[in-house]
């Protein structure tokens, strides 16, 4: 959450608001997009978190990163990693945040053709080891980490998803070698990132073809 006064910074060709934060991490474990308590040093590293960097360039937003600066006096909570990643309780499948009934209206008549559609897609990711890397625990030291196997992350990449694939950037270093496993690939990912489109598009969000 955010606190206090934003401060901004002019570095070179570029405007950086320092936004002060404070994590918030009494929260139910299942209100996380996943478990980074899994990593102690990466838990901590948010609860002791400060601010949010922001960076413009001639007005528009090139990205965003927390600041190295960290307060360890902050309040801390400690969770134990049970080895899951994904999990079920008296709520249902869990973290909840992951699923699309936090991020689609009730009234969203597109839900269920998104969820078909990434189900359909991950299956052929888990068999071409997309999934090995892309996932919470980051085997293969991706920065910024890319992560498919939850279906609201895989949604925020579904153009870009697209795009490496048709590239032939996925997986490195050239792709997948079977071109016919590869078109099936894109068209999934591709039906996916259609009915993405159309569900955003109906709760208001502004559509750009080839973009995020």
């Amino acid at each position: 959450m955010f606190k206090g006064e934003p401060q901004i910074e002019q570095v070179n060709n570029l405007v950086v608001i320092h936004l002060p934060t404070q994590f918030r991490n009494q929260l139910d474990i299942g209100d996380y997009p996943y478990p980074f308590w899994h990593s102690s040093k990466k838990w901590n590293s948010y609860q002791q978190s400060t601010e949010l960097l922001l960076f413009l360039e001639q007005g528009k937003l090139k990205g965003a990163q927390r600041s190295a600066v960290v307060d360890p006096q902050r309040p801390k909570v400690n969770h134990a990693w049970d080895g899951k990643w994904i999990w079920s309780d008296v709520h249902g499948k869990q973290p909840s945040v992951t699923l699309y009934t936090r991020l689609f209206s009730p009234s969203n008549p597109h839900i269920a053709k998104v969820d078909a559609a990434y189900r359909a897609f991950e299956v052929k990711l888990r068999q071409n080891a997309c999934v090995v890397c892309h996932s919470p625990d980051n085997a293969s030291k991706q920065n910024p980490l890319l992560i498919l196997n939850y279906p609201n992350q895989a949604l925020s990449l579904r153009h870009e998803t697209v795009r490496q694939i048709k590239e032939k950037r996925m997986p490195p270093p050239a792709g997948i070698f079977d071109d016919q496993e590869r078109q099936q690939l894109i068209e999934l990912a591709q039906t996916f990132a259609q009915a993405g489109d159309q569900a955003l598009a109906y709760e208001g969000e502004k559509i750009t073809s080839g973009k995020n």
